[in-house]
């Protein structure tokens, strides 16, 4: 990898730590809406998006090596609408192929259906159950923005262009955008 590249990556994996320590220890700078939450949905919450800060810095790991297709795999599977579901897909030792397979049967589905569908329970608890429909479609657009990544990740030459950590690059800060967006609109009780 050429050393302009590395400093980049470098400079962009130390900007995420840098905002994510600061984002998640500094109050809101506005007065954001309150979303009550139930103690244990409130604490899966959390737990998700502990998880997705992790999964952006195993992305960044894997473009700094030039692994797109890691990279593209750890968003489709962790971070897609319905990852849950991938995740235990994959725990079970379904390739990459079928995680993709099976994600195409779900296009179009509403976060219930996909309950029903899946989970075959319709009364598990679910955030979507407490809070306001703008909080859900910030959600939605997260997962958006990190299906759109991997798309584009997985189409990245080998070796990966300039151009492909620029479109990289674009497509996670839309999902940073989106986190942004939310923590400072919204606020957990």
């Amino acid at each position: 990898m050429n050393t302009i590249l590395a400093k980049g990556l470098t400079l962009a994996i130390t900007a995420i730590g840098f905002y994510t320590a600061i984002y998640f220890t500094a109050p809101p700078a506005t007065a954001a809406e309150i979303v009550d939450l139930p103690p244990p949905v409130k604490a899966m919450l959390l737990q998700e998006m502990q998880d997705h800060i992790d999964n952006l810095d195993d992305i960044m790991a894997a473009l700094a090596e030039g692994d797109f297709t890691e990279a593209a795999t750890i968003a489709t599977i962790r971070m897609t609408k319905g990852h849950k579901l991938w995740e235990k897909m994959e725990s079970k030792g379904k390739t990459i192929e079928e995680i993709m397979a099976k994600q195409k049967s779900i296009v179009g589905l509403s976060r219930k259906e996909m309950r029903q569908k899946f989970h075959g329970k319709k009364d598990k608890i679910a955030v979507s159950q407490f809070a306001p429909q703008e909080f859900m479609d910030m959600g939605t657009e997260y997962h958006n923005a990190a299906t759109a990544f991997a798309t584009d990740a997985f189409k990245a030459k080998k070796p990966p262009t300039v151009e492909n950590y620029q479109k990289a690059f674009e497509n996670i800060q839309q999902m940073t955008a989106m986190c942004r967006v939310c923590h400072d609109s919204w606020d957990l009780k």
